[in-house]
């Protein structure tokens, strides 16, 4: 009969017989608990927690966040202290860094370009004999249309 149920239903006959276990074991604790303690009421004991909610709401937590901008990817990742500090860098001006002339250490201050990419515009500006012009910097490997359009206010070609 069971069987017959179960391929009705759609489910295994192992399937039906947990099912019916947990029915079952559900009626008989409904039962047990009426039957043993039928007058016995949980009573729940409040309490006013405005004193304490005050407390939270009055402090200050502003204060102790500290919130940065991150400019890539990368920098969420890292945990490295020297990865903190490249928060606090200061932009370069605008239109204040040659492309085809700056070295490293002004490369990394560009928004969004690491120690990677500088090393990979390095690269490129060596193989290709220099940025002809800015919209060449998209081709290095790493810096795509978001990438340029954050750089390209710092970076000019003489």
């Amino acid at each position: 009969m069971l069987k017959k149920l179960a391929q009705k239903v759609g489910f295994t006959l192992l399937e039906l017989r947990v099912i019916l276990f947990l029915i079952l074991a559900f009626v008989i604790g409904l039962l047990a608990k009426e039957l043993i303690n039928p007058s016995v009421k949980v009573h729940y004991k409040k309490f006013d927690y405005t004193f304490e909610d005050s407390l939270f709401n009055t402090a200050n937590f502003n204060d102790s966040v500290k919130k940065t901008k991150v400019d890539y990817k990368q920098e969420v990742l890292d945990f490295k202290k020297t990865k903190f500090t490249s928060y606090k860098r200061k932009l370069p001006a605008e239109k204040s860094i040659d492309i085809n002339q700056a070295n490293k250490s002004k490369l990394v201050l560009l928004p969004g370009i690491g120690k990677k990419t500088a090393e990979r515009i390095i690269s490129y500006r060596r193989l290709s004999g220099g940025f002809k012009n800015l919209v060449e910097v998209k081709k290095v490997k790493g810096i795509g249309n978001k990438k340029f359009n954050k750089i390209k206010k710092y970076i000019y070609i003489k």
